[in-house]
């Protein structure tokens, strides 16, 4: 809405008035009725050249205002985030048609057990996004814009349709994937349908669930605890996992271990990256792997960069390995392809071992 008035208080007092009223809580009795709504005011001031610019600063300013207690964020100088915001819009049209059009990219990157000989292919999906010349964009790129305009469910929805699509186009791909892993947003997390939507999938495409699992981080199952929780236990009838990202950096991480029934946690890369020159990151990282053992969860540590990581892991007793001494990110397709030829090398040279 439009409102006359040069003055900044009044326009400021206007739009707290407006808010108070549309979420008065006494304009109705049942408060699960009660409106939410987030506002952001921005003032027509000459400083932006186009309407659309104006508008956008508002959008940006109402997403502002939907991480405050109180909804309303006023946005003084709204020349300082309408091209950037511009850019988001942009961003986020063009996401949106390559999701309507299936023009999103998978690609995946390998996780390694650090023990035992199962040569099937465990990985985890990578999202990617062709822009308009050809070029592939990471998702720090086209993510914000997905955020911001409330496309994450959506996104999520379709990395999990046509990851399992892709899938089934292998009859045998149990004897070939031991473990596909796929991210979760927040918002999807809030999702009541989602457990739902993923069980539809699975017998869609004829995908066996107990390959497939689902990552959900700290600070997003703290978001919406109790969603989370029914999520994981809805996952778990269907026969699936469900993984704890980013472990180790939130205030309650192994609390979180006895509130919500999880089969797996990923090791934040924070205690990773050196490793093998800090010892207080080696305790740390046996604690977990202590702890995990215990409530027999698998344990996966992030951002591996080399062998000597990899060894020092083994030892302290982690699972599995992931990272660019691993594997680098690379299409799904890819990526299979690779580990069909490295498992062939491996039959061929066991079969000369033998003959020898």
């Amino acid at each position: 809405m439009l409102q006359n008035s040069d003055d900044v208080d009044r326009v400021e007092m206007l739009a707290a008035e407006l808010y108070e009223l549309l979420t008065d809580p006494t304009e109705k009795a049942d408060l699960s009725d009660r409106l939410r709504i987030a506002m952001g005011v921005v003032p027509i001031n000459g400083s932006l050249k186009q309407p659309e610019h104006y508008l956008n600063a508002a959008a940006y300013a109402a997403t502002v205002a939907r991480t405050k207690a109180k909804s309303m964020h006023w946005l003084a100088e709204p020349n300082e985030v309408a091209d950037s915001h511009l850019k988001l819009a942009k961003r986020f049209e063009h996401l949106k048609g390559a999701i309507e059009r299936d023009e999103l990219v998978l690609f995946a990157q390998e996780i390694r057990a650090l023990s035992g000989n199962d040569q099937r292919s465990a990985f985890e999906i990578l999202l990617r996004m062709r822009d308009n010349d050809g070029s592939i964009l990471t998702p720090a790129e086209f993510m914000p814009a997905a955020e911001a305009f409330g496309l994450m469910p959506v996104l999520d929805r379709w990395v999990i349709r046509n990851t399992m699509k892709f899938l089934s186009r292998d009859p045998a791909i149990e004897k070939r994937v031991s473990k596909c892993s796929i991210n979760l947003s927040g918002a999807s997390l809030s999702d009541p349908e989602l457990a739902n939507f993923i069980a539809t999938q699975l017998e869609e495409f004829n995908i066996p669930a107990e390959i497939m699992t689902f990552e959900v981080t700290e600070t997003e199952a703290i978001r919406s605890p109790a969603e989370a929780l029914q999520f994981i236990h809805n996952i778990h009838n269907y026969g699936c996992s469900v993984s704890l990202d980013d472990f180790g950096t939130g205030l309650a991480s192994f609390d979180y271990l006895r509130q919500y029934p999880f089969d797996e946690v990923k090791i934040d890369g924070v205690f990773i990256r050196e490793l093998t020159r800090n010892a207080i990151d080696k305790s740390i990282v046996s604690a977990i792997c202590q702890v995990a053992s215990a409530m027999k969860l698998r344990t996966v540590a992030e951002f591996v960069e080399d062998d000597a990581m990899s060894e020092t892991l083994a030892g302290l007793g982690v699972d599995f390995a992931q990272g660019y001494g691993i594997g680098k990110p690379k299409p799904l397709c890819e990526l299979l392809d690779d580990d069909d030829k490295r498992r062939s090398n491996i039959d061929h040279g066991a079969r000369s071992g033998n003959n020898l």
